[in-house]
């Protein structure tokens, strides 16, 4: 032990926990801290770790970049500082770090039998004399819950990370995956996909064109327009032809149209079908409205329509009639039902009348009993009678108050009756309003639509049957007429159709020309896209050169990752065997067995780690993750890590645990225990654990009595820190 660095002591003040100043010796092979959780045992072992490295492991520094989480809430100077004496052959090495309050750096001051040495220089000084790094702390000397945490759960992803945690390659893990290898794919994925469209493009215009002027050629066949006859000359033809139709026509109905000129090129075949078309429309207008037909039409609609008018008007009327009658023969009218209501007021008045009348004498009875009630006689005062006073006044206030109660309410109930049939009255005479004004519309609809008729028909009238008779003489002679002008007017439709159907043509023509006008322009790349494909493919030629590059790159690191996991796995595999041997202690699986396979996830190789105990006996294995407990799990992790400390090349004479007997039982951690007391003629042990079975073991099974610190973490104060004691 004598040829590596041990603890001698270490001052802690402001650091993480802990507030005031702590002194706390380190002079013994074995160091106990005992306490509950939250006490401050991980302050004090964090500050070892953090006075020699600068760093704590597994911390989320979320405050700030600067790691002010590392200082004391409530220390009043804004500081942390720790101060480590190490024992080495004898001699003595002072190593102190110490950070303000919102600086990012810590200073640190070597002092050691060769001189002083600060910051940088001193960093540089402990890698050479202690000959290792941090992440070799962390898997050598300083066993974190964290580092082991991913191997008690399902989650391969997790475990593979603890494995290399473990062996100390996770810096190597991070450094593959944060190489853009995905992003480096995906830029020349699109680079590809933009020289392809660039490409495609022109090819799929031609193809797209070439389809649309078939297409376009077979419509303009449909409309019997072979390919020979798709040309402008053709073209210019059918337009001078339908120039001249279309005069005749404005002619034969003394119209005057704008002038067209007779088309030049493609472009103006458009032109001039769009014009030709808005001067037929024009023509079809006027025709519409000065020809007979559309007179005699429009007379025989407006004639219908006032029939369908009267009609309506009379089945309402019919209806509004039904209606008065029904009322009439229930309820009378209007005078009626007035009168019958100024009876029932008469009537509802006497009721009420009545009431107040019953009121009264019912009062003049109440009066007698009070009088009663005042004398103690017991002679009547009407038939100077002997009485029982008493049983008298009972007797005569519920008889009296039935009474009064049946006439009032036989009162009620016929006024509540009366005023039901008055209002039923008022409704009957409202619903006779309606109807007769109802009524009274209807029958200034039918004056007026009669008057239109006879206006139409230019004729006075005196008797309505007799105007609507004529009216339906003169529907039969329009539709006489009507079908003889129909046959000019069709003939006149047909001619608008075939000028409509020339101009169809001279548009499809025109679709051809344009289209083949299209189809010549993008037979040709540009010189434009020709230059923007030639570069494109030098950068995908230079990106996919990169890529093999950064391939090849991981590709080392990958197998450098599995070498090294491999050598450790090797070199540990003897005192991983003695130490799961004696610290799980299986009833049937006697030894462990870790395989190293490279597996690929999206993209980047990782080590991925399999864990299989076997019995050696019987050749028989199982997977670790899916058959064994998590206290077993957990001694597996603690026969990896034990083991590694062991042969880790490195100068400091101590090892770091804290909270070693998570989910192990008691025969677990008697077993730690016998591992901890092999363990401690090699090496300084220092132990966190607020588990009162281990503590218990601890200082029976491994300890001696002499060869121990005990501190027990009583309670923590804001102000102080720790309560610290010593046993």
């Amino acid at each position: 032990m004598s040829q590596k660095f041990l603890i001698k002591s270490m001052e802690i003040e402001g650091f993480r926990g802990i507030n005031e100043k702590k002194t706390i010796g380190f002079d013994k092979p074995l160091v106990f801290l005992f306490g509950n959780n939250g006490e401050g045992k991980s302050s004090v072992l964090g500050a070892v770790e953090w006075c020699l490295f600068g760093d704590v492991a597994y911390i989320r520094y979320m405050e700030s970049r600067t790691k002010d989480e590392l200082i004391n809430s409530f220390n009043l100077n804004g500081q942390c500082k720790v101060k480590i004496s190490f024992n080495y052959n004898d001699e003595e090495y002072f190593l102190t770090r110490e950070k303000d309050l919102g600086s990012r750096d810590t200073s640190l001051i070597l002092k050691s039998p060769e001189g002083e040495f600060e910051d940088e220089e001193a960093q540089n000084k402990c890698f050479t004399i202690f000959n290792l790094s941090f992440d070799d702390f962390k898997r050598a000397v300083y066993l974190h819950q964290e580092s082991i945490r991913g191997l008690l759960i399902d989650d391969p992803k997790e475990r593979d990370e603890a494995m290399d945690r473990l062996f100390g390659l996770e810096r190597m893990r991070d450094i593959i995956e944060s190489v853009p290898l995905k992003d480096i794919k995906d830029i020349i994925e699109d680079l590809q996909i933009k020289k392809d469209n660039i490409e495609q493009k022109t090819k799929g215009a031609i193809l797209q064109c070439q389809n649309d002027l078939k297409k376009l050629e077979e419509e303009a066949e449909e409309l019997s327009i072979t390919k020979d006859k798709q040309t402008l000359e053709n073209g210019k033809k059918i337009a001078a032809k339908l120039i001249v139709e279309l005069g005749n026509i404005a002619k034969q109905h003394n119209f005057l149209l704008s002038e067209i000129n007779l088309p030049e090129d493609t472009k103006e075949l458009n032109t001039i079908a769009t014009k030709i078309k808005s001067n037929l429309k024009e023509c079809r207008t006027k025709v519409v409205e000065i020809s007979e037909f559309s007179k005699l039409t429009k007379r025989k609609t407006d004639l219908e329509n006032f029939s369908e008018k009267l009609e309506e008007n009379r089945k309402e009327l019919n209806e509004q009639e039904n209606k008065l009658k029904s009322i009439t023969k229930e309820a009378g009218n209007k005078e009626e039902i007035i009168e019958k209501n100024k009876s029932i007021d008469t009537e509802i008045d006497k009721l009420q009348n009545y009431r107040k009348n019953t009121d009264a004498k019912f009062r003049l009875f109440e009066d007698a009993i009070d009088c009663l009630d005042t004398t103690e006689e017991e002679i009547c005062p009407v038939c100077e009678h002997e009485i029982d006073r008493e049983k008298l006044i009972k007797k005569l206030k519920s008889e009296i108050q039935d009474a009064q109660q049946k006439e009032i309410k036989k009162i009620d109930v016929s006024i509540k009756e009366l005023k039901a049939k008055k209002s039923k009255n008022e409704d009957a005479i409202e619903e006779l309003e309606k109807i007769n004004n109802k009524k009274e519309v209807l029958l200034k609809s039918n004056k007026e639509v009669l008057n239109n008729i006879s206006k139409l028909l230019e004729q006075k009238y005196t008797d309505e049957k007799d105007l609507i008779l004529k009216m339906e003489n003169e529907v039969k002679k329009l539709d006489d007429d009507i079908d003889k002008s129909q046959k000019i007017y069709q003939q006149r439709e047909k001619e608008f159709q075939n000028v409509d159907e020339e101009i169809e043509k001279l548009k499809a023509i025109y679709k051809v020309l344009k289209k083949k006008e299209e189809f010549d322009d993008i037979k040709v790349i540009s010189p434009e896209e020709n230059q923007e494909i030639g570069t494109l493919q030098v950068g995908i030629d230079k990106l996919r050169l990169f890529e093999k590059q950064l391939n090849d790159i991981i590709e080392s690191m990958t197998n450098i990752q599995i070498d090294l996991a491999t050598e450790m796995i090797e070199k540990s595999s003897k005192d991983i065997k003695n130490i799961y041997t004696i610290l799980c202690n299986h009833p049937y699986f006697d030894n462990l067995q870790i395989k190293v396979i490279p597996r690929n996830v999206k993209g980047y190789v990782k080590n991925s780690y399999i864990i299989k105990a076997f019995n050696s006996s019987e050749n028989k294995e199982t997977i670790v993750s899916t058959r064994f407990s998590t206290g077993q799990i957990n001694c597996v992790a603690l026969s990896i890590y034990l083991a590694l400390s062991k042969v880790l090349p490195h100068k400091l004479g101590f090892l770091i645990l804290d909270d070693p007997s998570q989910n192990l039982d008691l025969n677990h951690k008697g077993a730690l225990c016998s591992i901890f007391k092999e363990m401690k003629g090699d090496c300084q042990i220092i132990i966190a654990t607020q588990d009162d079975e281990f503590q218990k073991m601890l200082t029976s099974k491994v300890s001696t009595g002499n060869d121990r610190i005990i501190y027990n973490f009583d309670k923590w104060d804001k102000r102080k820190g720790p309560i610290i004691t010593e046993s």
